[in-house]
């Protein structure tokens, strides 16, 4: 795995590769419709998960730190990430921004998240949310 630091004096950024899975690069040509790319969503569409539009794409995890509204909550047996305006939350978009501008600055294009569309709900992709919240058996002791 590569690490690349992007912080500042206000934050830590670290940027770092991964995967796409494979249910992720499937819904990505329909993002580009709902964009009004039709070319580029119909070759990614014909190529598949490894054809040439997906095969050059490269995945990066931003890691941060954020406003840390976020809950995880118990209902019907499931956990449920209750985070309201995670997506706006301007620690996210800074973060997001400063890898927008590496990505550009190597010559590629940034793509965000396909399931952070409206279609979707508009939620992000979190892999470790609210990592370091305290455990508890209700939310007064977690």
């Amino acid at each position: 795995m590569a690490v690349i630091d992007l912080g500042d004096e206000e934050r830590p950024v670290w940027v770092h590769d991964g995967t796409m899975l494979s249910v992720i690069a499937s819904i990505a040509p329909y993002k580009e419709l709902g964009r009004g790319k039709f070319g580029r969503a119909m070759r990614m569409l014909r190529g598949g998960i490894y054809g040439d539009e997906q095969s050059r794409t490269q995945t990066y995890y931003i890691v941060s730190r954020d406003n840390a509204d976020g809950a995880l909550e118990l209902k019907n047996r499931r956990v449920h990430v209750n985070w309201p305006g995670y997506s706006a939350d301007p620690s996210r978009i800074a973060a997001e921004k400063k890898t927008r501008n590496m990505i550009e600055a190597m010559g590629g294009t940034f793509q965000s998240n396909p399931f952070a569309l409206g279609a979707f709900g508009g939620n992000r992709v979190i892999a470790h949310p609210l990592g370091g919240a305290g455990m508890g058996m209700s939310a007064a002791d977690g």
